[in-house]
């Protein structure tokens, strides 16, 4: 028995929007947490937190978070069903394209070379949101976005299999990982990523999925736009090109996703102008007084500081001055007594001699 009540109030009414990240490891509702608080993490939920969940059996009974209020944001009905036979989790088809899960069957596990799992229960959801499959093609590894925030349903506790390398283990680090980083809405695991390579003078653009077939738009290094439509390939993935006739930066966007890559030289100018020049910014010396002047004549210069300069100019024949800035900046702190200690014993010595003698009266 706890010997303090559980902080309920204070972590999950004081302190739950502070919490990046919630997770519910094969909990039951047994009484701890109370009604509202479920109603405050449906909220926390809604404006934009992130929930993890790993359900096992208790997911069917009376006692399962479904039975509370977050009924509205969860994934997964409970089928009333428990698959107890070894099966090997496997990809769905969106599974291969997801950011989470594309690359898991790859290295050392490719081709799904994985343990097996030996627990999962049925759930009823959206194919749409089913990354991974089990038993029967079971819905495995679900995923969901509610309103600005997201969830993720494991419908199975039996993950810590390949964290104990059973059998051949799994990709668990890697997939824990990423199931993570997108509930905390990393800009690379991000569905409609858009990666960018260059072949030749052309520009080459890749999609793992283009939500609602949106269109690309891109921008050249003269500021003038455009449209790509991308078109799925025999591999599924989405692609397009674009002829590279400007050197300089190309930016792409489509809905929220955005990336840029570089066509040429990185550095245009400098590399064609390598001869030095006082030219480009001779404007900008002249008006705020100062003065260019070549490295190798900088150790006959004097160099000071002044407070201000009534002329606006701070250089001349053979020196050069800066405006003391009224910047200050703590750098070191010392401590020391503001008297000798020696000082301090002949006090304390004659307070002592002081308060005898009035006694003594």
């Amino acid at each position: 028995m706890a010997l303090i009540p559980f902080p309920h109030q204070q972590l999950f009414h004081k302190q739950l929007d502070s919490f990046d990240l919630i997770i519910f490891d094969r909990y039951r509702n047994q009484g701890i947490l109370q009604k509202r608080t479920y109603q405050n993490i449906a909220r926390y939920l809604k404006e934009g937190g992130a929930l993890l969940i790993a359900s096992g059996p208790e997911y069917l009974t009376e006692k399962s978070i479904y039975n509370t209020a977050l009924k509205e944001i969860l994934s997964g009905t409970p089928a009333k069903q428990i698959h107890e036979k070894s099966f090997k989790p496997s990809l769905s088809e969106r599974g291969r394209v997801h950011p989470i899960t594309r690359e898991l069957s790859s290295g050392e596990f490719s081709d799904e070379n994985w343990a097996n799992w030996l627990r999962q229960i049925s759930v009823n959801v959206d194919d749409s949101k089913v990354l991974m499959t089990g038993e029967q093609n079971a819905p495995l590894l679900i995923i969901s976005e509610e309103n600005k925030g997201r969830l993720i349903h494991l419908t199975s506790d039996q993950i810590w299999l390949w964290a104990r390398q059973y059998k051949q283990g799994g990709p668990y680090i890697d997939l824990m990982r990423k199931m993570i980083h997108w509930l905390l809405k990393e800009p690379s695991l991000e569905e409609g990523q858009i990666e960018l390579s260059i072949a030749g003078d052309t520009i080459r653009v890749k999609r793992y999925i283009n939500p609602l077939g949106q269109p690309l738009n891109y921008t050249d290094p003269e500021g003038n736009t455009g449209t790509l439509m991308l078109e799925r390939s025999p591999d599924k993935l989405y692609r397009a090109s674009l002829k590279a006739d400007k050197q300089g930066l190309y930016s792409f966007s489509s809905g929220d996703n955005s990336a840029y890559i570089i066509y040429g030289a990185y550095d245009t100018i400098e590399q064609t102008t390598l001869i030095s020049t006082s030219e480009t910014t001779k404007a900008v010396v002249s008006k705020t007084g100062g003065n260019i002047y070549k490295a190798d004549s900088l150790n006959n210069l004097n160099v000071k500081t002044v407070k201000d300069n009534s002329t606006g100019r701070y250089h001349g024949i053979s020196n050069i001055a800066f405006r003391k800035s009224s910047y200050a900046e703590t750098t070191k702190l010392e401590f020391f007594p503001l008297l000798p200690i020696w000082v301090y014993f002949l006090i304390f010595t004659a307070f002592i001699f002081f308060a005898w003698h009035r006694e003594s009266e």
